[in-house]
Order: C-alpha cells, then structure tokens, then sequence
C-alpha cells in the first residue's frame, strides 16, 4: 500500500476504526475509546490515514497542551 492510495482526515463518527489493531492494546483503546473524549475536552485533536473503505491504517495525535522550554533560566543550554 502507498501513501498516495490513503485518505488524511480529522478523526470522526464515519470514520471505521473498529478493525484497527497495530499489537499494542493501549494504543488501539486510545483510538476506538478516549480520542473523541480528548478531543470534546479539547485536549488533542487525532488525525487519520484512512484506505477507500474508511478503516483507519494509521493515526496520530497532536495535543493542545505544550512542552515548557526552560532554556538558560534554569541552567539547560549551558
């Protein structure tokens, strides 16, 4: 399967993640239970490759919170 045969698109409702199952129980839960909750509490929005079935091939998240750069005011970068 290429790239080019996948559809990229926001997680929702139509979107067939039922079957998908990459052997790791806690990531596949993530995406069939808590992302529509991540994202109704706005805490990440999951994103998806999708093949002309709709079945999720691969997803990721990008989360709404962020990573402090403590730079030289803390020491780091010296």
């Amino acid at each position: 399967m290429k790239l080019s045969d996948l559809t990229f698109t926001a997680l929702s409702k139509k979107i067939n993640s039922e079957h998908f199952d990459c052997d790791d129980d806690d990531i596949n839960e993530f995406l069939k239970k808590d992302s529509f909750n991540y994202k109704k509490h706005m805490l990440a929005n999951t994103y998806v490759f999708v093949d002309d079935e709709s079945k999720v091939i691969a997803y990721f998240c990008i989360s709404t919170d962020s990573i402090v750069d403590l730079g030289e005011a803390e020491g780091y970068g010296k």
